[in-house]
């Protein structure tokens, strides 16, 4: 498992937070179009499928999220640790 946190860790924040933001809102817009589908006769076969992958998409980039916002703020407090060492070393 320690293999999947360090490839997580060469990823850059702003690539994680492109990717988890899209995901939700793809989600959005496939919960959106299968609730409009109803009104759209030929959209209408597709309504069931669109709405299962809108909703899955959406509870898994809001999962995803929730994962980067613990990566983001472990990564800000590893940054916060080694400038307090950096300046505890020039000192002795």
């Amino acid at each position: 498992m320690w293999q999947l946190s360090f490839l997580l860790s060469l990823i850059p924040n702003w690539l994680i937070a492109i990717l988890v933001n899209g995901l939700i809102i793809v989600g959005l817009v496939g919960v959106s179009a299968g609730w409009i589908a109803r009104w759209v006769p030929y959209f209408n076969l597709y309504r069931g499928p669109i709405q299962l992958i809108g909703i899955v998409c959406l509870v898994l980039g809001v999962y995803f999220k929730g994962g980067a916002d613990v990566e983001r703020a472990w990564r800000e407090r590893v940054a916060e640790v080694e400038a307090r060492l950096a300046v505890a070393e020039q000192k002795s």
